[in-house]
């Protein structure tokens, strides 16, 4: 659940980026695709459910709109509908992940329907099944934090922060099986360094069980 502190900058829809069932806003406030729940009034505020039913947890935006920086990217999605910024994603061209799509000057496209997308969430990893029309980007109503990776059909894609502050990736068109995994490439060099370990440890285990089998043959004769 998301509670939100209206400012004047605010823009209450895009709160439809996040994928959030319910939302805590001011009573009285008006939230794209929210629709308060009676009785549910605490002083000033009151709690809003999301009309649909199946929240969007990630969704397909066939268009690409890159901003030079933070601040431009949140100027922009303050004055923007949310039909507008789920069509069209927003990318950070200072970002090294954004910066080859941003220096193509994407076309802005036209707005392209898809088919259900499936979403299963594990504990380190969440599955994002789709068919897309066209080229575009996909976005995960998930926090971008360092650690995560993406795979497109098994493939390791670079991960994209869309909206400042969600997950993304590119696609083509076509079916799509997109898999979000947190796995730090810290903990795989140490998983590397481990296994390096094992095995040497193993191979002088080995030869010490060698050495005293030859000892105690000798000691018999």
């Amino acid at each position: 659940m998301l509670q939100v502190v209206a400012g004047e900058r605010a823009n209450l829809e895009a709160l439809g980026l996040l994928g959030a069932r319910y939302v805590i806003a001011p009573v009285g406030a008006e939230l794209a695709g929210y629709r308060a729940l009676p009785g549910s009034e605490r002083g000033e505020r009151q709690i809003y459910e999301a009309e649909d039913p199946d929240v969007a947890e990630a969704f397909f935006s066939a268009g690409v709109r890159c901003l030079p920086n933070d601040d431009a990217a949140l100027a922009h999605i303050h004055r923007s509908r949310l039909v507008t910024l789920r069509g069209t994603a927003v990318l950070v061209a200072s970002d090294p992940a954004s910066a080859r799509w941003c220096a193509q000057q994407p076309d802005l496209g036209r707005p392209a329907r898809v088919g259900p997308i499936a979403v299963r969430r594990g504990t380190d990893r969440v599955t994002v099944d789709l068919a897309t029309p066209a080229p575009g980007i996909v976005t995960l109503a998930q926090t971008y934090y360092p650690g995560w990776r993406v795979f497109d059909n098994g493939v390791e894609q670079p991960l994209l922060r869309t909206y400042t502050a969600l997950q993304g990736i590119a696609v083509d068109a076509g079916r799509h099986h997109v898999e979000f995994a947190f796995a730090p490439r810290v903990f795989w060099r140490l998983l590397a360094t481990s296994g390096a370990l094992l095995t040497a440890l193993g191979g002088m285990t080995a030869w010490l069980w060698r050495r005293m089998s030859l000892t105690r043959r000798r000691g018999d004769r």
